[in-house]
């Protein structure tokens, strides 16, 4: 698969906000854009934006539209860029607006217009561009808001409006996966941008509404960047995320995982008097990029963790790695060294997270005694056995819960202080079998959603000190894991024929590789407003019926 350079990207509302950011992301990328918006100015400043990061006049389409109007302007945008590119790539549905309103004061006016901008004309745009898109074997990204999932105060309209393009990404996931199309929507928490004006704040009440918003609302303690949004949607739509589909990625600072923010939603939406200093972040807030970096990560002897090792050493981390095997995890230490890791850049230790508490306590000591930080950690090392409720013994059940629970959250407590220390991150290695129900893996299903908790919990609770926690849920991928349940290695082949069309929208199993680059994404910057995650790498096999 290739790069973003040279694909075609539709990116509706582009002339100001979270628009611009994409566009100009993309352009950084250098992908061919065409652009559109209500105001010419906006628009065009937009268009001198990406020719500043590269973009000639040959590469870039600007058009007028408003998605309030008539169909004829969604279908001459179609038109002209095929007349000009011959191909679309990349859909992005950015535009949108609101109107403010609960059911007693929202007018039927706004409430058309919200419904025509916000969901109709995406569908009749996506309608429009879908052969194109298949032919391509592109992607959908909609942008969608964190308002589709929690329910906020004089907002009903445009709140309905984001739960039907969150259900509509869904479905085309579906609809779309057997010709290797990708759909997903980025759900941003609270970012200024002009649509706040547009749902009939003042510039007082804006200003007062941003003091108040970032604090009470998001565990990070801020509103989110237009930037933050564009580098999400700038990873769903890249080969990096080729395994994800049907996924709303929320970049909301922890804000749905929060009780709290929940709360302080819904009373600002209802404009209290009640005010906070905003806490913006500053240079020094949030990490630099993965370079030197010192990761953490378990169970890197084979698999998934193996993987997520020489992702990182491509990256330039400093790594600790743990592994039960030591030839194995010599092997993922020379795979490391290839990618340009030095001896005094990485430290193997050999771990039985199913033995003694000590050898947990020996990995972190000598990990700062070589280090002396750590900045990512990366919780990896997992078991399986299969069984359920009549069949699976207690020893496994012990087994799997001390492995994949019990070791995970003593390793993270030691950890804690240098994490928070270093303003860094934690990822969790979990399991698409935490969102969906399968048979006959019962301690393992329970153990991988304890762990989406334990990151829940651990990313409210860590939030404070600018620490990110979130969790990568893979689908079925082919690794050792699969012989521990009991599958034999002469049969595995089969078993990803069989599970492959089966389990996943996508019509295959997936590739340690595409998980490993969901962790980096997390891990990095580019994931700065994310927070209390569960990213799915899991070819929208919790979608599939």
């Amino acid at each position: 698969m290739t790069m973003l350079k040279e694909k075609v990207v539709i990116i509706t509302g582009a002339s100001s906000g979270i628009g611009k950011a994409v566009a100009v992301e993309f352009a950084k990328h250098g992908s061919r854009l065409v652009l559109t918006g209500r105001n010419e100015a906006d628009l065009q400043d937009t268009v001198d934006k990406c020719k500043h990061e590269g973009i000639t006049d040959s590469q870039i389409l600007s058009l007028i539209v408003d998605f309030a109007g008539e169909e004829e302007g969604i279908k001459n945008l179609v038109d002209k860029t095929i007349e000009k590119f011959g191909v679309i790539d990349i859909l992005v549905n950015n535009a949108g607006t609101s109107r403010r309103g609960n059911l007693e004061t929202q007018t039927m006016e706004d409430y058309d217009l919200t419904m025509k901008v916000n969901v109709r004309s995406v569908f009749y745009l996506t309608k429009l561009v879908r052969p194109h898109i298949i032919k391509q074997k592109g992607n959908i990204i909609m942008m969608s808001s964190i308002n589709s999932i929690i329910a906020t105060r004089n907002d009903i309209a445009y709140n309905m409006s984001k739960a039907a393009l969150d259900h509509l990404m869904r479905n085309l996931a579906i609809e779309l996966a057997e010709f290797g199309v990708r759909v997903n929507s980025v759900n941003p928490g609270a970012v200024p941008t002009k649509i706040q004006r547009r749902a009939g704040m003042t510039e007082e009440e804006f200003e007062k509404y941003m003091q108040e918003i970032g604090p009470a609302v998001h565990a990070l303690k801020r509103y989110g960047e237009t930037e933050e949004v564009a580098k999400a949607v700038r990873f769903l739509a890249s080969d990096e995320a080729s395994f994800t589909t049907g996924m709303a990625l929320t970049v909301d600072g922890g804000a749905i995982i929060s009780y709290a923010g929940r709360l302080a939603w819904s009373v600002i939406s209802a404009h209290t008097q009640t005010g906070w200093r905003i806490s913006r972040p500053s240079a020094d807030t949030m990490a630099t990029s993965l370079k030197d970096k010192v990761a953490l990560i378990t169970g890197a002897s084979n698999g998934i963790g193996k993987a997520i090792a020489v992702e990182f050493a491509r990256h330039g981390s400093k790594l600790v790695l743990t592994g039960r095997n030591e030839a194995d995890l010599q092997d993922t230490v020379d795979q490391c060294k290839h990618e340009g890791v030095a001896d005094s850049q990485i430290l193997s230790v050999i771990v039985d997270f199913a033995g003694e508490d000590e050898g947990i306590k020996n990995l972190v000591d000598k990990t700062i005694e070589k280090f002396e930080v750590i900045d990512i950690l990366v919780n990896n090392a997992g078991t399986a056995k299969f069984g359920n409720l009549e069949t699976q013994t207690m020893e496994d059940y012990d087994l799997i819960m001390k492995v994949n629970l019990r070791s995970v959250f003593y390793l993270t407590k030691l950890v804690r202080p240098h994490i928070i220390k270093q303003k860094g991150n934690i990822v969790m290695v979990s399991s698409v079998n935490s969102l969906i129900v399968t048979a006959k893996t019962i301690a393992y299903n329970m153990s991988k959603a304890a762990l989406d908790h334990l990151m829940r919990n651990l990313a409210i609770e860590l939030a404070e000190f600018g620490v990110r926690v979130n969790a990568v849920n893979p689908g079925e991928v082919l690794t050792k894991l699969q012989g521990r349940v009991g599958i034999a290695e002469d049969q595995l082949e089969k078993y990803a024929e069989e599970v492959g069309p089966t389990v996943h929208a996508l019509g295959r199993c997936g590739e340690r590789e595409e998980v490993a680059r969901a962790v980096r994404f997390l891990a990095s910057d580019d994931a700065s407003f994310t927070t209390g995650v569960t990213l799915p790498v899991d070819g929208g096999a919790a979608h599939k019926k």
